[in-house]
């Protein structure tokens, strides 16, 4: 992930300025890339993750009245709790979700 993360912050691909033959250069090229900070890799994963969570949830609400049932309530929690382990330190991160938009 963090070769992607590289990847995408760099000029090239910002200025949509990339093909095949870019990649295989800097692939070729044995290049070292850098690692983000730790906390930035920890937090876009919980994100990814509660976001995942929450349309999951969403979909299966809307399951549940098209078929004419009452919904679970845990459907509607807006709370999380992700525990990611990364480089062998245990993270826990909290988050909530308050509106379609954040």
């Amino acid at each position: 992930s963090e070769y992607v993360m590289n990847l995408l912050e760099r000029p090239e691909y910002t200025n949509c300025d990339v093909s095949t033959s870019w990649l295989d250069g800097l692939l070729a090229s044995g290049e070292k890339i850098s690692q983000p900070e730790s906390q930035v890799s920890v937090m876009c994963a919980a994100i990814h993750k509660m976001n995942a969570r929450v349309e999951k949830n969403h979909m299966e609400y809307l399951a549940f009245l098209q078929a004419g049932h009452a919904p679970r309530n845990d459907l509607l929690d807006n709370s999380f709790t992700e525990v990611l382990i990364l480089n062998n330190i245990k993270y826990i991160v909290k988050g909530h979700k308050l509106s379609q938009t954040c």
